[in-house]
């Protein structure tokens, strides 16, 4: 079967659609097969590197990659040993990216900055959407949390709460504000409601006079999806007082937002982005795998190409599954790894702050990202792995996920 395609992209979250832009980049004939929007309606929009050490008794990082390197010492097969060579150039290149696209991040300094919770707490991230990142947040001293009637999956008192709780003598206020909407609607359709002129004049109007005098106005994170720069920016203006949008419970219009920018450069760039299709198979031939075959509208549909790249996630996204009580890899039956001590603890608390064994089921994989047997042999040179694939990581513990999934992607379309 003649390659239509250099590259086939299996999977449509964060780690795919960077794979499918660098490759693309590179000239590339790049098809991306998707199914859903991956994990983008989860990813809280500031990109994590490493935010936590789990190995120490003081776990907040903000230095990410002397952190890792302190943690490569006593755990060099995690995935950041095989990434680390790309970690700032891939940063650049998503932050570039997205930029094109109206989606701004603050340069990444090379320090984690702090951002704020869905309960106001303070956490570490490595680069943020300007819309969810005022420098020197955390030092204002007047600060009004504003929610919306409308929407029930952000907390003012909460947010405030949280905020309040790092200092004290802060003047923290809330309010909570209606659109005039008839209904209750999700982050999605609020952020669409955002973008009319007349829905946020109503906002502004009966915000205005809480604001004055405010140091800084605390939102969620709903301002408009695709025209989201010009809703925050015309706010601002407005009230005349820095605007921060915080993250909020999925789905994350943030997340989403990502998905545009992505979505619409690898377009752009002659990427061939088919939706809805759930890969079930490969083939292989001497050179490694030779295509794979996809369900598409019930009909089986087969993609040749010269190399593959593997992102289509973890077991929430049906990347792994259960067979006989053992993980198995359902499109290119490759090894699925399990820590070595074994699965132990998935009934306790999930958020505890001690990991899950699951969390870190994966593939193994070389420095070039190819699947590797028991031994460390390359099962196939021209499959890349990606993302939560990948073996050896719990990125709720280590606060690495979205950092991972940009590097690993990057570098995968880089190679193959």
């Amino acid at each position: 079967m003649k390659a239509e395609y250099d590259v086939v992209v299996i999977g449509g979250g964060l780690s795919g659609y960077v794979a499918a832009a660098r490759a693309a980049e590179r000239g590339k004939r790049v098809l991306l097969l998707t199914d859903g929007l991956g994990s983008f309606p989860f990813l809280p929009g500031h990109i994590d590197v490493w935010g936590w050490a789990p190995l120490e008794k003081s776990p907040m990082v903000l230095d990410p990659v002397q952190g890792i390197g302190e943690y490569l010492r006593s755990q060099p097969d995690h995935p950041w040993g095989r990434l680390l060579d790309v970690l700032k150039e891939s940063m650049e290149f998503f932050r570039t990216v997205c930029g094109s696209q109206g989606l701004v991040y603050n340069p990444a300094a090379g320090r984690n900055i702090m951002v704020p919770t869905p309960l106001g707490m303070a956490r570490p991230a490595f680069m943020a959407p300007e819309s969810q990142y005022v420098p020197g947040w955390d030092a204002a001293d007047k600060v009004l949390v504003v929610g919306l009637a409308e929407y029930k999956d952000f907390f003012p008192l909460a947010v405030a709460q949280g905020i309040a709780g790092s200092r004290p003598a802060r003047d923290v206020r809330t309010l909570t504000v209606s659109l005039g909407l008839p209904r209750h609607v999700d982050s999605f359709t609020l952020a669409g409601y955002l973008e009319r002129d007349e829905c946020r004049e109503v906002f502004l109007n009966r915000v205005a006079d809480a604001a004055d005098g405010r140091s800084l106005i605390l939102v969620p994170a709903v301002f408009g999806l695709e025209a989201a720069a010009k809703v925050l920016s015309s706010v601002k203006e407005s009230l005349g007082v820095p605007l921060m949008e915080v993250s909020t419970l999925p789905p994350s219009v943030p997340g989403l937002r990502i998905y545009a920018a992505l979505r619409r450069w690898v377009m752009s760039r002659g990427v061939t982005v088919t939706a809805n299709v759930r890969v079930n198979g490969a083939w292989f031939s001497n050179n490694g795998c030779a295509g794979v075959t996809a369900c598409i509208s019930g009909r089986e549909h087969k993609f040749a190409a010269s190399s593959f790249v593997l992102a289509t996630g973890s077991f929430v996204s049906s990347g792994y599954s259960w067979q006989g009580g053992q993980p198995v890899e359902p499109v290119m039956g490759l090894p699925v790894t399990l820590p070595r001590e074994g699965i132990e603890g998935v009934d306790g608390p999930f958020l505890d702050g001690k990991g899950k064994d699951f969390m870190r089921v994966g593939i193994e994989v070389d420095d070039n990202l190819n699947p590797t047997g028991p031994s460390g042999e390359v099962i196939c040179k021209n499959v890349f792995i990606t993302g939560s694939k990948l073996a050896g990581y719990d990125f709720s513990v280590e606060k690495s996920g979205t950092g991972i999934a940009v590097a690993s992607g990057y570098k995968a379309g880089n190679l193959a």
